[in-house]
């Protein structure tokens, strides 16, 4: 069997995007994945790429023109490097927000309050799946949960010594 006719058996056309969907397993980076004899485990949209276009050369990507994690649609694949795929993200607006400290805070807080993480996570603008590992403590645990007091402590300071030299 070709790498051709690899991806073609493995995926479906969907008529109103024209993106190729992978039917077959989905890794937890969200692209398909391929069991190609003689490669060591790799992504979908790779190998589309290098069957219908070429080989990839050393240290590329394979960018998607849809942003369609899953998508292997060899029209919607091109080459790319880190600086273009950061460019691509920010151009369509799906670059990461940078959270701030006391933004980890208030999400923190939500947490507590019971709000979904779907909603604190469209609040602030960032993927849904960050929203359980600041809870988790798997990111931002070296921010300590009292920070919006060791913050208010501090401009307390701040302001008591902007007193006492006025």
């Amino acid at each position: 069997m070709s790498l051709r006719e690899y991806i073609e058996a493995r995926c479906v056309p969907i008529p109103f995007c024209g993106c190729w969907m992978w039917l077959r397993s989905i890794g937890s980076h969200g692209y398909g994945n391929a069991k190609v004899p003689g490669a060591n485990g790799t992504v979908a949209h790779r190998v589309s790429y290098r069957a219908f276009k070429g080989p990839i050369p050393k240290g590329m990507l394979v960018q998607h023109s849809c942003d369609q994690k899953w998508c292997v649609n060899p029209d919607h694949l091109s080459l790319g490097t880190d600086a273009t795929n950061a460019v691509d993200k920010q151009i369509k607006g799906r670059a990461a927000k940078k959270l701030r400290p006391a933004d980890v805070h208030q999400i923190r807080e939500l947490l507590d309050t019971g709000m979904p993480m779907l909603r604190i996570a469209r609040r602030f603008g960032v993927d849904p799946a960050l929203i359980p590992r600041i809870r988790d403590g798997h990111v931002w645990r070296h921010l300590p949960e009292h920070f919006r007091t060791l913050i208010s402590e501090e401009i307390d300071e701040v302001n008591r010594q902007l007193k006492a030299v006025s």
